[in-house]
C-alpha cells in the first residue's frame, strides 16, 4: 500500500519569522514531523510542498523528498490547504505516474506528535474503510457553553444560542458538562478520493484519533515556541547525556566497577571509543574489544533494574515487535537442534523459552525475582525457573544440550566466568546460542558511537563483535559454528527510511553539525546471533 507523508510548510510565516526552520532544541521545527514521520511503520513516502528554498533544503537534507516547488499564488496566507494537496497529487501523477492509496498530513508545527500515535491514525482508517478520514483531537480546555460573544449594544450574549444550551450552562463545573474536543492541527489521514470528489481533504465522515495535551502542542506564535522550548528542555534534553531518555547520572554514585584488563586478549592498553556524560566507553588497541570503565556496579545495577518487567510491557508496540524476533531467533537456532534439555541465561519471565518447541526440556536463570515470579505464573516450564545468579546454578555439569544467552552476554559485568561456567554445563557436542546482541562492528556502531541505539552505558557494558566474541569463547572449547547479522527480517526494519535518516546524519555530519543527529535507529549489521558447539 502506497501511503504519502504530505508535509505543507509555506515560507511566509507572519507571526514567527521563518517558523518552520526556527530551531527547537537541536533541530529546525520542521525536522520533528519528517523524523515522526521516518519512524512510522506504515508511512513509505515523505513529500514536503514548500515555495521556500530554504525549508527546501533543511527537509531535504533530513531525508524528506522535495521534488517541487509549491507555486507562489497557492503559497500565501490566505490559500487553501485543498489547493496545496491538489497540486502536490496533480504533480506527482503527471511526473511520476504515482497515485497514493493513503495521505497523512503532519503539520509541521507539532513538534511532540509520536510515530504511534500516527501510526494508530493510519491504523485507523484502514479498519474503517467506510469513512472518510481521520483526523486529531484534544480534549478542549475551554468550553462552548462558558464561552460569550460582545452584541452591537456591548452586552454579552452566549456564543452557542439559549435555544441549544444547557440550563445555566456558564455557571457549571466542566465535569458536568459533555466533553467537547478541538481539532489539534496535528494528524490528518485522508484517502485521494475526498479532494477530487468531495472537494475536500477530509470529507465529512470522520473519524476522530484523541491526543493528550503534551502531544498536542502546536507552535503558532512565540508564547508557544517559548512552551515548547520549556517542555524540551524539561522532559528531554536533562543533561548533556539526554540522548537516551533517561537519568543515568543519578547512578555515577556506583560507578566503581573497573575493568583494566581486556578479556579477550589480556592488553591494558586502550582507547577512549566513546563519551556519554560522566561515562566512558574504552577501546583495546590489540583486538578492539570495547568495554564501559569504569561500570556501573553489582548494586547500582540491581538498583536501575528494580523496574524491568514493567518497562518491557511499557510499549505495546515494542512488545509485539519482541514476539516476532522471538519468532526469528527461534527459527535460527532450530535449525541446528530441536530437542533436548536446555537453559536460558537471562531468561527474564520466560519470553524466548515460551515460543520454542515443546520438545525442549526447558530451564531458566534470572536474578530478578519480580521476572522470575512472572515465569513461574505465566508458563509451563515455570517451576524450572530459578532466581540465581548463573555461576550458583543448581545443575550438574554436561547437563544441556543447549544454553542461549539471549540479550544477555553484553549486560554481565564477568562474560569471561560465565562463558567459562557455559562450557562447563554443557554437553560435548552441545550449542551456546548468543542471541539479540549489539556487533560493535556495524557500521551505526563506528558511525554513531554514543548515538548509537545500542549503547547504553548501564544496560549493556560489553560491545562484541563476530570477531572478539568467538575469541572469547574459544577459550573454553566453544567454536563458532555459524552466525547472522538480521536486518532485513526484522520487524525493526524500515529500509528506505533507515537508509535516508543514515544519509541525513552523514551529512550533517559532514558539516560539523554531529550534536544535531539524534539517537540512531535499526540498521545492517546492528545486532548478531552466533552459533557455538562445544569441542
Amino acid at each position: 500500500m502506497k501511503i504519502l507523508c504530505l508535509i505543507l510548510a509555506r515560507g511566509g510565516s507572519k507571526r514567527i519569522s521563518k517558523k518552520n526552520i526556527k530551531n527547537l532544541g537541536r533541530n529546525p521545527l520542521i525536522v520533528y514531523t519528517i523524523e515522526c514521520a521516518q519512524k512510522s511503520k506504515h508511512i513509505n513516502r515523505i513529500i514536503v510542498s514548500t515555495d521556500s528554498e530554504e525549508i527546501a533544503k533543511v527537509s531535504m537534507e533530513f531525508g524528506a523528498e522535495v521534488p517541487f516547488r509549491r507555486p507562489f499564488e497557492i503559497s500565501q496566507a490566505d490559500s487553501t490547504e485543498l489547493d496545496a494537496f491538489k497540486h502536490a497529487l496533480s504533480w506527482l501523477k503527471k511526473n511520476e505516474e504515482y497515485v497514493p492509496d493513503l495521505i497523512v498530513k503532519l503539520f509541521p508545527t507539532s513538534p511532540f506528535r509520536k510515530s504511534e500515535t500516527v501510526d494508530k491514525a493510519i491504523e485507523l482508517l484502514l479498519k474503517h474503510p467506510e469513512v472518510d478520514s481521520v483526523r486529531s483531537v484534544r480534549l478542549c480546555s475551554e468550553h462552548p457553553h462558558k464561552m460569550w460573544t460582545i452584541g452591537d449594544n456591548g452586552n454579552l450574549k452566549s456564543f452557542v444560542p439559549l435555544d441549544q444550551k444547557l440550563p445555566e450552562a456558564h455557571t457549571l463545573s466542566y465535569q458536568l458538562l459533555p466533553k467537547v474536543y478541538i481539532q489539534n492541527a496535528s494528524i490528518d489521514v485522508t484517502k485521494p478520493s475526498n479532494i477530487w470528489e468531495k472537494n475536500s481533504i477530509i470529507g465529512k465522515n470522520i473519524l476522530p484519533l484523541i491526543m493528550n495535551e503534551y502531544e498536542s502542542i502546536d507552535i503558532n506564535t512565540q508564547i508557544d515556541f517559548d512552551l515548547a522550548e520549556m517542555v524540551l528542555e524539561q522532559n528531554i534534553f536533562k543533561s548533556d547525556a539526554s540522548l537516551i531518555n533517561e537519568d543515568l547520572e543519578s547512578y555515577t554514585k556506583y560507578m566503581d566497577f573497573y575493568v583494566n584488563e581486556c578479556i579477550v586478549c589480556g592488553g591494558k592498553n586502550t582507547n577512549i571509543w566513546a563519551e556519554y556524560g560522566s561515562f566512558k566507553a574504552v577501546q583495546c588497541s590489540y583486538c578492539k574489544m570495547i568495554w564501559i570503565n569504569p561500570m556501573v556496579n553489582y548494586k547500582g545495577v540491581e538498583k536501575y533494574y528494580q523496574d524491568y518487567i514493567g518497562m518491557r510491557f511499557e510499549n505495546k508496540d515494542l512488545t509485539e515487535k519482541r514476539r516476532v524476533q522471538y519468532e526469528i531467533d527461534r527459527g535460527y537456532i532450530e535449525e541446528h537442534i530441536k530437542s533436548g534439555k536446555i537453559l536460558d541465561v537471562g531468561c527474564s519471565g520466560g519470553f524466548f523459552l515460551e515460543v520454542l518447541n515443546s520438545k525442549f526440556d526447558k530451564y531458566g536463570l534470572e536474578i530478578d525475582r519480580d521476572a522470575v515470579e512472572f515465569a513461574r505464573k505465566n508458563c509451563s516450564f515455570g517451576n524450572n525457573v530459578f532466581a540465581i545468579e548463573l555461576s550458583k546454578a543448581p545443575f550438574k555439569n554436561e547437563s544441556f544440550d543447549l544454553i542461549i544467552m539471549r540479550g544477555c552476554i553484553e549486560h554481565l559485568h564477568d562474560p569471561l566466568s560465565a562463558v567459562e561456567k557455559v562450557s562447563q554445563l554443557l554437553k560435548k557436542g552441545g550449542y551456546f546460542y548468543v542471541a539479540a546482541t549489539p556487533n560493535v562492528e556495524s557500521f551505526s556502531a563506528d558511525f554513531y558511537r554514543e548515538r548509537w541505539n545500542q549503547f547504553h552505558p548501564i544496560r549493556h557494558l560489553y560491545y562484541f563483535s563476530v570477531k572478539t566474541l568467538p575469541l572469547l569463547c574459544e577459550k573454553y572449547n566453544l567454536k563458532l559454528l555459524s552466525y547472522r547479522l538480521p536486518y532485513l527480517e526484522t520487524p525493526y526494519c524500515s529500509v528506505e527510511n533507515d537508509i535516508k535518516r543514515v544519509a541525513a546524519d552523514i551529512k550533517l555530519k559532514s558539516k560539523n553539525l554531529a550534536d544535531k543527529i539524534y539517537r540512531s535507529q535499526a540498521f545492517w549489521e546492528n545486532m548478531m546471533n552466533l552459533v557455538f558447539v562445544k569441542q
